[in-house]
C-alpha cells in the first residue's frame, strides 16, 4: 500500500510496484487554503466534487483508499465515506486524527478529556449504519446493485429517485441524511443509513399480497443477520408504496 497526495502517478506506481495491493490519496478539502496550510474556509464540496480525488485514484488494478481526509467540524468526511465506501469499496477510510484537526484549526473529534466533539457526532452516525452491513456493502460497492443516496451539498434536504438493478427507489433525507439501497434481487433489499425515508412501489402492496411483506431490522454478526429493534415503516395502498423510516443509523432487510 502506499498512501500520497494528489498528483502522484498511480500508473506508474502499478507499473514498477507488483506487489503494491493498492494506493490511497491523502484527500483534503478546504474552500480557502492560507499560505500555512490551514483552512480558512470550511469546504462546501459537491457529491461530484467528492468522487473527483477517487476517480483519479481508480486507475487500472488499483483499489482507491482515503489513506487521509479532513478532521474536524466539516460533513465533508462523513459525506465522502458513505460515496468512499458504498461506491467504490475502499479498503481503507482515515480521517487525519481523532484528537488533532486538519486543515480546520480547533475542532477535534475527541477533547482533552475525552469527550466527543465537534465533527464526532456526524461521522459516528456514518460508522454506525455503515457497519450494520459492511461485507455486504464491500461486496457490492461500485456495481448496479448498490445506491448511494444523498444531498448535492451539504446540509440540504433531498429527494432522489434512482433505478437500483431494476428496481425504483425513492429517498429523501435532510441535516445531511444518507441512505445506502442494496437490491440483492427479486423482491429482497436492504437499506441502511440515518435521518432519510426509502420508499419503494410494487403492486404487491395491496391486501392480501402485503401479508408477504417482511421488513427487518438487522445488523450482520460475522456470518448471519441479527435483530436490532423494531423498524419504522408505513405501507400506503392506494399509492402501492412501502416507506421505510431511518431515523438514527440502522440497517433494515425489505422483502415481498
Amino acid at each position: 500500500m502506499v498512501g500520497g497526495a494528489p498528483g502522484e502517478d498511480v500508473e506508474t506506481y502499478l507499473k514498477n510496484c507488483p506487489n503494491i495491493s493498492f494506493i490511497g490519496i491523502n484527500s483534503y478539502f478546504c474552500a480557502e487554503w492560507r499560505s500555512d496550510y490551514s483552512c480558512g474556509r470550511e469546504s462546501e464540496a459537491t457529491v461530484d466534487e467528492l468522487r473527483e480525488p477517487l476517480l483519479r485514484y481508480r486507475v487500472s488494478r488499483n483499489l482507491p483508499a482515503v489513506t487521509e481526509i479532513n478532521s474536524g467540524v466539516s460533513s465533508v468526511t462523513s459525506r465522502l465515506a458513505y460515496i468512499a465506501v458504498g461506491e467504490f469499496g475502499v479498503p481503507i477510510f482515515a480521517p487525519w486524527a481523532l484528537t488533532v484537526s486538519y486543515p480546520e484549526s480547533n475542532q477535534p473529534y475527541v477533547l482533552n478529556d475525552g469527550t466527543l466533539a465537534n465533527g464526532a457526532f456526524a461521522l459516528q452516525d456514518t460508522y454506525d449504519s455503515l457497519s450494520k452491513a459492511l461485507p455486504q456493502i464491500s461486496y457490492y460497492a461500485g456495481t448496479n446493485k448498490l445506491k448511494v443516496f444523498m444531498s448535492g451539498v451539504p446540509g440540504q434536504r433531498f429527494s432522489q429517485t434512482q433505478d437500483v438493478n431494476g428496481l425504483e427507489a425513492t429517498v429523501t433525507g435532510e441535516n445531511d441524511g444518507k441512505a445506502i439501497v442494496i437490491h440483492l434481487s427479486g423482491h429482497d433489499s436492504l437499506v441502511l443509513g440515518y435521518r432519510a425515508s426509502v420508499s419503494f412501489n410494487d403492486s404487491a402492496f395491496v391486501w392480501p399480497e402485503m401479508k408477504n411483506i417482511r421488513v427487518n431490522r438487522v445488523y450482520w454478526a460475522a456470518d448471519h443477520w441479527n435483530m436490532d429493534g423494531e423498524a419504522t415503516y408505513g405501507l400506503n395502498q392506494s399509492k402501492k408504496t412501502l416507506e421505510i423510516e431511518l431515523g438514527t443509523a440502522q440497517a433494515v432487510r425489505v422483502s415481498w
